[in-house]
Protein backbone atom coordinates (compact mmCIF):
# COMPACT_ATOMS: atom_id res chain seq x y z
CA UNK A 1 0.00 0.00 0.00
CA UNK A 2 1.32 3.44 -0.85
CA UNK A 3 2.08 6.02 1.81
CA UNK A 4 -0.65 8.26 0.37
CA UNK A 5 -3.26 5.50 0.58
CA UNK A 6 -2.20 4.69 4.13
CA UNK A 7 -2.36 8.37 5.10
CA UNK A 8 -5.88 8.62 3.71
CA UNK A 9 -6.94 5.62 5.77
CA UNK A 10 -7.25 3.07 2.98
CA UNK A 11 -7.34 -0.53 4.03
CA UNK A 12 -5.04 -2.99 2.29
CA UNK A 13 -6.70 -5.51 0.00
CA UNK A 14 -5.71 -8.96 1.15
CA UNK A 15 -6.78 -11.97 -0.86
CA UNK A 16 -6.17 -14.92 1.43
CA UNK A 17 -6.94 -17.67 -1.07
CA UNK A 18 -8.02 -18.27 -4.66
CA UNK A 19 -11.56 -18.85 -3.34
CA UNK A 20 -11.53 -15.34 -1.81
CA UNK A 21 -10.30 -13.94 -5.13
CA UNK A 22 -13.07 -15.76 -6.98
CA UNK A 23 -15.64 -14.31 -4.57
CA UNK A 24 -14.27 -10.83 -5.22
CA UNK A 25 -14.66 -11.44 -8.98
CA UNK A 26 -18.30 -12.47 -8.41
CA UNK A 27 -18.88 -9.24 -6.49
CA UNK A 28 -17.31 -7.16 -9.26
CA UNK A 29 -19.40 -9.03 -11.88
CA UNK A 30 -22.57 -8.24 -9.90
CA UNK A 31 -21.61 -4.56 -9.73
CA UNK A 32 -20.98 -4.50 -13.48
CA UNK A 33 -24.30 -6.24 -14.21
CA UNK A 34 -26.02 -3.38 -12.40
CA UNK A 35 -24.46 -0.76 -14.67
CA UNK A 36 -26.37 0.22 -17.84
CA UNK A 37 -23.27 0.56 -20.05
CA UNK A 38 -23.03 -2.31 -22.61
CA UNK A 39 -19.28 -2.59 -21.97
CA UNK A 40 -19.99 -3.20 -18.28
CA UNK A 41 -22.46 -5.92 -19.23
CA UNK A 42 -19.92 -7.51 -21.58
CA UNK A 43 -17.26 -7.58 -18.87
CA UNK A 44 -19.74 -8.96 -16.34
CA UNK A 45 -20.44 -11.84 -18.75
CA UNK A 46 -16.68 -12.37 -19.19
CA UNK A 47 -16.19 -12.54 -15.40
CA UNK A 48 -19.14 -14.93 -15.07
CA UNK A 49 -17.73 -17.16 -17.80
CA UNK A 50 -14.28 -17.09 -16.17
CA UNK A 51 -15.84 -18.01 -12.82
CA UNK A 52 -17.82 -20.89 -14.35
CA UNK A 53 -15.34 -22.30 -16.86
CA UNK A 54 -11.95 -20.73 -16.18
CA UNK A 55 -9.87 -19.74 -19.17
CA UNK A 56 -7.90 -16.69 -20.15
CA UNK A 57 -9.45 -13.66 -18.46
CA UNK A 58 -7.59 -11.23 -20.73
CA UNK A 59 -9.04 -12.98 -23.78
CA UNK A 60 -12.54 -13.15 -22.30
CA UNK A 61 -12.42 -9.41 -21.56
CA UNK A 62 -11.16 -8.66 -25.06
CA UNK A 63 -7.81 -7.23 -23.98
CA UNK A 64 -5.52 -10.10 -24.95
CA UNK A 65 -2.62 -8.85 -27.02
CA UNK A 66 -2.29 -10.50 -30.40
CA UNK A 67 0.72 -12.69 -31.05
CA UNK A 68 3.68 -10.46 -31.81
CA UNK A 69 1.71 -7.43 -30.65
CA UNK A 70 3.56 -6.53 -27.47
CA UNK A 71 3.32 -2.88 -28.46
CA UNK A 72 -0.48 -3.10 -28.63
CA UNK A 73 -0.55 -2.78 -24.86
CA UNK A 74 -1.85 0.76 -24.19
CA UNK A 75 0.99 1.74 -21.86
CA UNK A 76 3.62 0.65 -24.38
CA UNK A 77 1.74 2.30 -27.23
CA UNK A 78 1.63 5.55 -25.26
CA UNK A 79 5.39 5.42 -24.60
CA UNK A 80 6.09 4.83 -28.29
CA UNK A 81 3.84 7.73 -29.27
CA UNK A 82 5.67 9.95 -26.76
CA UNK A 83 9.02 8.73 -28.11
CA UNK A 84 7.99 9.42 -31.69
CA UNK A 85 6.70 12.88 -30.80
CA UNK A 86 9.94 13.67 -28.97
CA UNK A 87 12.05 12.45 -31.90
CA UNK A 88 10.02 14.58 -34.32
CA UNK A 89 10.42 17.60 -32.04
CA UNK A 90 14.17 17.00 -31.86
CA UNK A 91 14.35 16.61 -35.65
CA UNK A 92 12.58 19.96 -36.05
CA UNK A 93 15.55 21.61 -34.31
CA UNK A 94 18.07 20.00 -36.66
CA UNK A 95 19.12 21.38 -40.05
CA UNK A 96 18.39 19.66 -43.34
CA UNK A 97 15.66 17.42 -44.63
CA UNK A 98 14.25 14.26 -43.07
CA UNK A 99 17.15 12.04 -44.16
CA UNK A 100 19.78 14.43 -42.79
CA UNK A 101 17.79 14.78 -39.57
CA UNK A 102 17.45 11.00 -39.22
CA UNK A 103 21.20 10.58 -39.79
CA UNK A 104 21.88 13.21 -37.15
CA UNK A 105 19.59 11.51 -34.62
CA UNK A 106 21.22 8.11 -35.20
CA UNK A 107 24.65 9.74 -34.75
CA UNK A 108 23.43 11.47 -31.57
CA UNK A 109 22.28 8.10 -30.23
CA UNK A 110 25.60 6.48 -31.09
CA UNK A 111 27.47 9.36 -29.40
CA UNK A 112 25.21 9.27 -26.31
CA UNK A 113 24.01 12.83 -26.82
CA UNK A 114 22.03 14.01 -23.76
CA UNK A 115 19.11 15.17 -25.93
CA UNK A 116 18.61 11.61 -27.16
CA UNK A 117 19.36 10.02 -23.78
CA UNK A 118 16.55 12.06 -22.22
CA UNK A 119 14.12 10.65 -24.79
CA UNK A 120 15.36 7.14 -24.08
CA UNK A 121 15.10 7.60 -20.31
CA UNK A 122 11.57 8.96 -20.44
CA UNK A 123 10.14 6.54 -23.00
CA UNK A 124 12.29 3.42 -22.46
CA UNK A 125 12.61 2.96 -26.20
CA UNK A 126 14.91 4.39 -28.80
CA UNK A 127 15.32 3.18 -32.37
CA UNK A 128 18.82 2.28 -33.46
CA UNK A 129 18.34 1.93 -37.19
CA UNK A 130 18.33 4.77 -39.66
CA UNK A 131 15.35 3.24 -41.46
CA UNK A 132 13.24 3.20 -38.29
CA UNK A 133 14.13 6.81 -37.44
CA UNK A 134 13.18 7.83 -40.99
CA UNK A 135 9.81 6.04 -40.65
CA UNK A 136 9.17 7.83 -37.36
CA UNK A 137 10.03 11.23 -38.80
CA UNK A 138 7.76 10.57 -41.81
CA UNK A 139 4.95 9.74 -39.40
CA UNK A 140 4.65 6.17 -40.61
Amino acid sequence: MSAVAWTLGAQPVIVASPADGAERLRIVAAILRGHPDPAAQEHARALDQFDAEGGDLNELCGVKVRRGGAYDVPAKRRRLRERNDALRALAATLPGGPTAQANAIVAMRRDHDPKVLVIHASTEALPASLAQVKRILRGA
